[in-house]
């Protein structure tokens, strides 16, 4: 899932520029050409690649100069956010295209065989001419690298493959899909239960077998107990400058996936296990139906990669904060895992 719609890529005026010769235009997704990056690159060689164009422009000591801020006065800010993306595609938590005229673009490419010449408007210029490099930016969040890239997997897989057989067993568990249902379904869901049945944990008849319901139950009370351990960063404010960190005021941020992490857990299983894996009879069938597993995950899970990082400091801070919080409610949420925990393993589903 990208985080903005691919453009519509219908030729528009170019913008009117007054500067210098060479520019850079940079536009993401749906994104305005009002709205998009632009900014003066006239001491950049035309001979240098986009490789290097990104790594100029994600410089700390590249900013914006007079001219470039009376085009565009929340350049600064855009240019942050422009960071933030370039450093997700490192991190492996996105995948970065590039486009240029409506046509894919390698990084590898030259600047001057993609710049295209527009009327110089600058009067102030003998030159009657510029130069504008015009790029459209598509994202797409892979949180199942992101994992991978982590070390908690050796590859992504195998990761698809926990996912996929959790959604089974869960689902057998549950009986949100009966089983006449999960026999007639595709490729992909009874070559998960191939691989269920050769592990023991669930027998011919697509049924739970004691290790399958043993399997099942540990999961639900080590979900249990992340949701119950992490759910005071839930809905978090800070204000970095006066160091004041309030818990549950609802209008705050949800921080887990940074604090799964920061914690020495898997932050995108983690996320899967507390946030969607009781809901799954809302998408179990959409994955069913999936041509590409991979894709299909990369897609549900890519929320727990789409967050503003916080500093180290400031996690660390608001962790502390946050568990001695969590220490003076202990008892309270101690009952309601009790609870939880019942309502979860209530129901009987057939077992060997």
């Amino acid at each position: 899932m990208t985080r903005y719609k691919k453009p519509d890529l219908t030729p528009v005026k170019d913008p009117i520029i007054t500067g210098p010769n060479l520019y850079l235009k940079i536009t993401l997704g749906n994104m305005s050409e009002e709205e998009g990056f632009l900014c003066d690159l006239t001491n950049f060689s035309t001979d240098n690649t986009i490789a290097s164009l990104i790594e100029y422009i994600c410089d700390s000591d590249w900013s914006p100069s007079k001219n470039d801020l009376a085009l565009n006065p929340d350049l600064e800010e855009m240019h942050i956010e422009l960071i933030s993306i370039f450093c997700d595609s490192i991190e492996g938590k996105s995948s970065l295209n590039f486009l240029s005229q409506g046509n894919e673009i390698n990084t590898s490419d030259k600047i001057m065989t993609l710049a295209k010449t527009i009327p110089n408007y600058n009067a102030d210029s003998d030159n009657k001419q510029a130069l504008l490099l015009d790029i459209v930016l598509e994202q797409k969040f892979t949180p199942l690298d992101y994992s991978v890239k982590l070390g908690y997997w050796n590859s992504v897989q195998k990761f698809v493959y926990v996912l996929e057989e959790q959604s089974i067993l869960f689902t057998l568990l549950n009986q949100a899909i009966s089983i006449a249902k999960i026999k007639t379904l595709g490729k992909t869901v009874q070559s998960t239960i191939d691989r269920l049945n050769r592990q023991g944990l669930i027998n011919e008849l697509y049924q739970l077998t004691q290790k399958g319901r043993s399997s099942c139950k540990a999961l639900f009370e080590r979900s249990t107990k992340l949701d119950n351990e992490y759910i005071v960063f839930a809905d978090v404010k800070f204000d970095p400058v006066a160091k004041i960190v309030e818990f549950n005021t609802g209008d705050g941020e949800d921080i887990r996936t940074q604090v799964y992490q920061e914690e020495g857990l898997d932050p995108v299983l983690t996320f899967f296990e507390v946030n969607l894996i009781e809901d799954i009879s809302e998408w179990f069938m959409s994955w069913a139906n999936s041509q590409n597993s991979k894709h299909f995950f990369n897609q549900l899970l890519n929320a727990s990669v789409i967050y503003k990082p916080l500093k180290s400091k400031s996690l660390e801070f608001i962790i502390e904060k946050g568990l001695a919080n969590l220490d003076e409610n202990r008892s309270h949420i101690e009952e309601v895992n009790r609870a939880i925990t019942t309502m979860r393993t209530s129901k009987k589903p057939h077992m060997t």
